[in-house]
């Protein structure tokens, strides 16, 4: 139904309290032939979400790669990293809003008291600065339930594969490479698709 009625109010005029006015097609046009700020659009949604990808899910997989190993304290790691996942996206939105605030946001404030700025940044007023800002909230959000993806499918892969790697003497590299990464691939795929859906239907961070 949420489709269909989408669809119905494409073919309309309509600011959402007076009368539609049927237009056919005249929206479709303008917003691919006229409208400059619908492809602009676009094409900062293509940025943000390969570009937040390419550093996002490279640091779950290490992080889960790490985590699955016998160290003290994962379990704790594991949470903690999982945990800015069940944060409502409207509270990270205001977080990361309130830390890169132009006059009083503890970033400006930690540049400037370790020098490695002379004035405050305006973080929302230039495109590129906004939208690393909100890339970086995302990652914050969601980089801990892509490791607990990673994780269900490093531990899926049978242990007696990397003991006959120890016993042929292969490196952790080579057993990464040639193991894990493989014997990852249906997971991968799956972790990928979800994760490049939702950066670009990403509205309500924004």
């Amino acid at each position: 139904y949420p489709l269909v009625w989408v669809m119905r109010y494409s073919v309309f005029r309509y600011d959402g309290y007076s009368q539609p006015i049927w237009v056919g097609i005249e929206n479709f046009v303008h917003a691919f032939t006229d409208d400059s700020s619908f492809w602009e659009s676009v094409f900062n949604t293509f940025v943000f979400a390969f570009g937040k990808l390419a550093v996002e899910l490279p640091l779950s997989l290490a992080l889960a790669y790490l985590l699955n190993k016998k160290i003290r304290g994962r379990n704790l790691f594991r949470t903690v990293y999982f945990l800015p996942s069940v944060i409502s996206v409207a509270i990270v939105g205001i977080v990361f809003f309130y830390l890169f605030n132009a006059y009083n946001g503890v970033v400006n404030g930690w540049l400037m008291q370790t020098g490695l700025v002379n004035a405050r940044i305006s973080w929302f007023s230039n495109k590129w600065t906004a939208l690393l800002v909100a890339a970086i909230a995302s990652i914050w959000q969601n980089f801990g339930i892509n490791m607990i993806f990673f994780l269900t499918g490093l531990q899926s892969i049978p242990n007696e594969m990397y003991e006959s790697c120890d016993l042929d003497g292969a490196s952790e590299w080579n057993k990464f490479y040639h193991i894990t990464l493989p014997m990852l691939g249906p997971v991968l795929v799956v972790i990928i698709m979800n994760a490049l859906l939702g950066s670009l239907k990403v509205t309500d961070l924004i």
